[in-house]
Order: C-alpha cells, then structure tokens, then sequence
C-alpha cells in the first residue's frame, strides 16, 4: 500500500508539472505574435500577416446580431498594425478594430504594443491577447489560436463582446500556424549579426584585393612566386611591426630616461 502511495503521488505530481510547463508559450524578444514552447518549438503568426490591409476584414460575429441587438463588424490582423481611412483616425495603428454598423463608429480593440500569450483553461487553447485605448476607454480582445494542420487559410471567427472594464472580446483563429513549428521555421529564418556581415565583407574584399593583386603582377608586371603578392614587402614587415608598436606601447611610460649633470 506504501509503495502504491508513493507511486500515485509521482504521477500526480508529474502530472501536474507537465500542466504546468507544458502550457506555458512565452513571448519571443522582438517578436509581436511569435512565442517559444518549453520543448524550444515556436508559435507563430507571422506567415498570415498581411502587408498594409488588415488579413480579415468586415467579419462577422458568429450569431450576426449582438445582445445589445446591434451588428458588428471586425478587422484583424496578428503580427502588423494598419490603418482604416474610413474610421477617421480612431483604428490607426491598430491590429484589432470593430465597426458599429448602425451608427458607422469605430472602435480601437487592440494594438501590437501590448500583446501577450496565455493558456485559456476553459478552451485548452493557447491565445494572444490585444490591448487598444481611445482616451480613458480601452478595450481588449483575445484571440484563441486552435491547431489545424489541414487548414491552410486561416478561418476567424468572433464571438459577443464580454461586459466588464474593460471590454473584452473574444475570437478564434484556426490556422495551420497555430499550430507548435506549424508556420514558425518560414517566416523566422537565420539572421546575422552586424559582426558576422563585417567578417564576411572583410574576408571577400581581402580576398578580391589578393586576386586582383596577384593577376595583375603576374599578367602585366611579369612577378612570379612570393613576388606575385601585391606590396609583398609591407605584409612581410606587417608583424614586425605591430611587434613594435606593441613593445613602445608596453614601455614607453616605463622607460627610464637619466640626463646629465650639467
């Protein structure tokens, strides 16, 4: 009975660090809709991302009519920020904006600067959440990212708004990229850094400098062997030198300098 004991808590405690880690997808520095897995996988948008319009335009709700009795429309897009012309400023910038269709208002429901990842319980979903503001009234909308491998168009779909302050809204976004590594390794290749671009100019212009350098003297000066080599006679003195540039710098200060009695 002891061991079955001992046995039921590992599980259930292993069980429990699995919820735990297993859930959990944080955010990438740099990286507005992309998140990392606890195995190092990514989470990523960007591929659905449009470039100056919103992805999904005039969707919407789910049932058409809202509580209130009013219709709504949506525009969404993950990863980049956009503009309606139409709203008269109020969605500039925005990645998440609603449309009253009766009285043709807009309203800010979210923007790229405030984004974040979680785990919704109730959905066993991950989501992404947007924060916008207009003045003192802000709003937030999340956004449910449901795993669908065979879905190469992402489908969104927006539920009724949630009362409260501040509002919330909530959508689903079911997409292939929703998916762990579904999308990430397209959109996020191998970037290098400042350092590495140096190296690499450096290395092809040194070796441009050498080929240039050692055809010419071989083709119009008539030099063969060590002498191909262009200035042969600097890059043979080069280390010599730095050797004493070096040495003055070591002893320059220490150097004791003794003057005659006058």
């Amino acid at each position: 009975m002891l061991k079955s004991g001992w046995l039921l808590t590992c599980v259930v405690l292993g069980t429990s660090i699995w919820m735990t880690f297993g859930k959990t997808c944080v955010k990438v520095p740099g990286h507005v809709c992309t998140c990392k897995l606890e195995n190092g996988t990514l989470i990523s948008l960007d591929a659905i991302s449009g470039s100056k319009s919103p992805v999904f335009a005039d969707v919407e709700e789910v049932n058409h009519t809202s509580a209130d009795g009013r219709q709504y429309l949506y525009y969404y897009d993950p990863c980049r920020s956009f503009a309606l012309p139409q709203a008269n400023g109020v969605c500039t910038g925005v990645s998440v904006c609603q449309k009253d269709v009766a009285s043709n208002a807009y309203y800010n429901l979210g923007e790229l600067g405030d984004t974040k990842f979680g785990w919704d319980e109730t959905r066993d979903l991950f989501y992404i959440s947007y924060r916008g503001c207009d003045g003192q009234d802000c709003r937030r909308t999340n956004v449910s990212l449901r795993c669908d491998w065979s879905r190469g168009d992402p489908m969104l779909e927006v539920f009724r708004q949630n009362g409260g302050t501040p509002l919330e809204y909530n959508m689903t976004l079911t997409s292939r990229c929703a998916c762990p590594a579904g999308c990430a390794e397209e959109r996020h290749p191998t970037r290098l850094s400042g350092g590495a671009v140096f190296l690499i100019v450096l290395v092809a212009g040194a070796g441009f400098y050498l080929l240039v350098g050692v055809a010419y003297r071989r083709i119009v000066v008539g030099a063969t062997g060590w002498e191909a080599l262009p200035n042969r006679r600097f890059w043979a003195s080069l280390p010599g030198l730095v050797r004493d540039g070096v040495t003055f710098c070591i002893t320059c200060r220490r150097a004791d300098t003794t003057y005659d009695q006058i």
